[in-house]
């Protein structure tokens, strides 16, 4: 993976139930160390919310080792999204999201 991180430009909320339901754990828990919470936040690079019955996201996650992983979120499932044009997950604290469970 190079030293540079993608840009996080916004937040997205998933439950966690759709997760376990899909399998795809794997490539949340890396992200978040906790797994006694109801829904997962991820920090996004690109998303699109133009289609009406999915949110498509596109993220880093860690157990891919820097390749993006693009993911199709049926909309019921999305909880929210938060729009914040960071330059790097780091800067994520200052949004009050917990950056110590990034890493």
């Amino acid at each position: 993976m190079s030293d540079k991180k993608p840009p996080v430009i916004g937040l997205v909320s998933v439950r966690k139930a759709w997760i376990d339901a899909t399998c795809f754990g794997q490539l949340f828990r890396p992200v978040h160390g906790r797994t006694d919470t109801e829904i997962y936040i991820l920090p996004v690079a690109k998303y699109n919310v133009t289609h009406p019955a999915f949110v498509e996201i596109e993220w880093y996650p860690r157990v891919l080792d820097g390749k993006p992983a693009k993911l199709f979120i049926p909309t019921h499932e999305v909880i929210g999204i938060a729009i914040i044009g960071s330059e790097a997950e780091e800067q994520l604290g200052k949004v009050g999201f917990q950056v110590e469970s990034l890493s």
